[in-house]
């Protein structure tokens, strides 16, 4: 009875943390192309998918389109997924990732932008070299004046931030 009990606990927590990132989000923070922006009516939904189970589902981010993502890295504090090349409300993706950070249930989905999605391609690895100019990596450099960050490279594509209802 005992081990019965154990292993329900462990099922149904594993069941919920496995549906945290499911569920309806209210818009915090919106940057996008004028045509997708002000498509954006509804509250975003996200939804598992039926057959595969490390796949997601996301509603009204682009029109009232959807488009998938599939999981990247999960633990208790966080979930990453990554958002293949596909196309939806005539919006070409090439990238694109989800964040989820479960303490404050915020979601964060970067689209086309290689810089917000950094770290999820071996190809997105690079040297660091650190020397009396300061750090420098391909995309980024610090020195003792401050960071060197192109503002249309990291506000670029689709940024969407929000809170879960």
């Amino acid at each position: 009875m005992k081990k019965l009990a154990v292993f329900l606990m462990i099922a149904s927590s594993s069941i919920i943390y496995a549906q945290s990132i499911l569920g309806t989000y209210t818009q915090s923070a919106f940057l996008a192309p004028d045509k997708i922006r002000d498509a954006a009516t509804k509250d975003l939904v996200i939804t598992k998918d039926p057959v595969k189970k490390n796949v997601i589902w996301i509603s009204n981010l682009l029109g009232n389109s959807r488009i998938y993502a599939v999981a990247n890295t999960k633990t208790e504090d966080a979930e990453v997924y990554s958002i293949p090349p596909q196309t939806a409300f005539g919006y070409a993706v090439k990238l694109g990732c989800i964040a989820y950070k479960t303490e404050d249930s915020e979601i964060s989905i970067s689209l086309n932008n290689k810089t917000n999605c950094l770290g999820m391609s071996q190809s997105d690895y690079s040297n660091i070299s650190v020397g009396k100019n300061g750090i420098k990596t391909k995309d980024i450099s610090m020195n003792s004046k401050g960071a060197k960050i192109d503002v249309a490279k990291v506000l670029a594509g689709v940024q969407y931030v929000g809170k879960k209802n």
